[in-house]
């Protein structure tokens, strides 16, 4: 009989530990409350189609989440510590087993990054949390961490400052940004985003084309204008008399009227009057022209 009891508990043992295993490295119910909606918490939603197919591969990721969640439970600095690492394990896991381009990867260094911190390693945090911002500048999660590491263990406000200052401009509506941008030193109004300044400025070109052009003429204007000539035609210098040479060496002479006669260019059949001395008042008169 007591063989059998033997029995009966080897079998417990054997059958219970592997679910016990499980549950330690993986969720409880009650902890998956707590996750991300893209790793089974509340929210939902057809995530594969959302974020790929590497969405089947990002679950370190999610059991990262959970033991940073641990951390903040546990009760001795052992256990908190034990958590840590194997968050920091399993974060890892995802920035070397997923594509650079995959659209959580941002999110990945910035848990990463909040590991190293809570970990005591601030550069290696520094680095992971300034990827996550180069990934995502909008991300303001990473950009309000990022800057509580200058402000509290490298004691550069003005640096966190600058950080959370850039940050509002791409994210203009991030609450936790506007509290550091006031904690920091920042005066109000809050930073203008990038969004409206670039539409301000489309706007005011708009405005500048729509502007009469300015005609005033200066002496360096003047200088750099010169007169438009058709196609094909041969300047002819202003003021020059006849036989007068132009600058290549040529002889220029002035126009003549294209019609009728010296003294009545405007009609081409008209005969011009002949000038004879009259003898007897010594003027010039013009000689009639007979009449047939």
């Amino acid at each position: 009989m007591r063989k059998y009891y033997l029995l009966a508990i080897l079998l417990l043992c054997f059958c219970v530990q592997p679910v016990t295993a499980e549950v330690s490295y993986g969720t409880k119910e009650e902890e998956t409350k707590l996750l991300p909606p893209y790793c089974g918490g509340p929210g939902g939603g057809d995530w594969r189609a959302i974020l790929g197919e590497q969405i089947l591969f990002n679950n370190h990721t999610c059991y990262g989440i959970t033991k940073i969640n641990r951390y903040y439970k546990a009760k001795g600095a052992k256990e908190r510590r034990a958590q840590l690492e194997g968050a920091l394990d399993d974060f890892s896991y995802s920035v070397s087993h997923l594509t650079p381009d995959f659209k959580l990867m941002p999110e990945i260094y910035m848990y990463r990054g909040v590991t190293y911190k809570l970990l005591g390693e601030n550069a290696k945090a520094v680095s992971d949390l300034s990827k996550s911002i180069s990934l995502d500048p909008k991300y303001s999660r990473s950009v309000a961490e990022l800057a509580d590491i200058y402000d509290s263990a490298f004691s550069k406000r003005d640096k966190a400052l600058g950080l959370v200052t850039e940050g509002l401009r791409h994210n203009p509506d991030s609450k936790e940004l506007k509290r550091r941008y006031t904690k920091f030193g920042g005066k109000p109004p809050f930073p203008q985003p990038y969004e409206q300044s670039a539409d301000r400025d489309v706007s005011s070109k708009k405005e500048a084309d729509k502007s009469p052009p300015d005609l005033t003429i200066t002496p360096e204007s003047a200088a750099k204008q010169t007169p438009s000539e058709p196609p094909g035609s041969t300047a002819i210098p202003a003021k020059v008399s006849s036989g007068t040479s132009a600058k290549d060496g040529t002889t220029v002479n002035p126009p003549q009227p294209a019609i009728g006669s010296p003294s009545n260019p405007w009609c081409r059949f008209c005969p011009d009057a002949v000038p004879t001395q009259d003898p007897s008042t010594s003027r010039t008169q013009a000689e009639p022209t007979a009449t047939p």
